[in-house]
């Protein structure tokens, strides 16, 4: 685990006070909302939902699974929740919109610089708070966005520090805002929330053995001070769980669904409601919603028709 606190990065760990500070700021400034699912015609309690299975009926695929290389890992929770909420969209509610993936450093430097007020220049580190009110404000930038680098921690910490993003940069981004973010507070909202497609970034000190117990779950016996996001739930199960994607690779071993035996993504834990309500309780659960995404080119089937 040596290795692994050098690429954490919730700087809420050792300072809940900022935490909720933060929270009240932002919160008073009014870009948070409660959480509330407008026009659900079903009780979700009792349901499961796993979100990579969406996923992979829009991708064919999961989305693309790299590890953080520094203190960065707020921007790839919010990486993760927004690529799992682009395909959502396009499959639950019909967005015409094109999938792209996600560029981290511009996260990293719009929550930090622009919203956190470059309150930690000098060391890695953000806020959940931080970063569900930049993807609002500032929004997103694909990763094959004209003039961008590749990911990698220099990167990200340069974008990270004072100014942050070049300008061109975040008037592109704010094309494409998550135009709601709500905090969750209890297992029925967390449950709510992923069953009407809405991923949840989740920043807390709760860590995990690194592979699962021969029952499939990953036991809570660390403490991470690290940003994840859920992306499914199983409330109908004997043993409630929750899913969480993390961004540290390929070495939290092979989870498999317990009723189909379908293999789950890369980099995923699968962890019990007890364990899921520890991350709530840290004040910094965010479900993401309503994203204005990337259009999507509809090219005349008669331009392929030959004459």
């Amino acid at each position: 685990m040596s290795e692994l606190s050098k690429v954490n990065g919730w700087a809420g760990k050792d300072n809940p006070s900022l935490v909720e500070s933060e929270f009240n700021l932002i919160k008073n400034d009014g870009s948070f909302r409660d959480f509330n699912v407008y026009g659900k015609s079903q009780d979700t309690k009792g349901k499961k939902m796993m979100l990579y299975e969406v996923v992979r009926k829009v991708l064919g695929k999961d989305t693309d699974s790299y590890p953080q290389e520094i203190g960065d890992c707020v921007s790839f929770g919010a990486k993760n929740a927004i690529e799992y909420l682009m395909a959502t969209e396009k499959l639950m509610k019909g967005d015409h919109e094109k999938f792209e993936p996600i560029f981290p450093p511009y996260l990293y430097g719009t929550g930090r610089v622009l919203v956190g007020r470059g309150q930690l220049n000098g060391q890695d580190g953000s806020l959940g708070s931080w970063m569900a009110d930049a993807v609002i404000k500032y929004g997103v930038l694909r990763s094959n966005f004209d003039g961008l680098p590749k990911y990698a921690g220099s990167v990200a910490k340069k974008w990270g520090d004072t100014p942050g993003p070049d300008k061109k940069f975040i008037e592109e981004g704010a094309k494409h805002p998550v135009k709601s973010a709500a905090q969750i507070k209890t297992w029925d909202q967390l449950v709510e929330a992923i069953v009407n497609g809405y991923p949840c970034t989740t920043a807390s000190n709760v860590g995990y053995t690194m592979t699962p117990a021969n029952d499939g779950f990953h036991r809570q016996t660390d403490n991470w001070g690290h940003q994840m996001c859920f992306i499914g739930v199983d409330d109908r199960a004997d043993d409630p769980y929750a899913i969480i994607v993390n961004s540290w690779g390929d070495i939290h071993g092979e989870l498999k669904d317990f009723n189909t035996g379908q293999s789950l993504p890369l980099a995923t834990l699968r962890v019990r409601k007890k364990d899921a309500e520890k991350h709530l309780r840290a004040g910094e659960t965010f479900a993401y919603s309503n994203f204005d995404g990337f259009q999507e080119q509809l090219i005349d089937k008669k331009l392929f028709m030959l004459i």
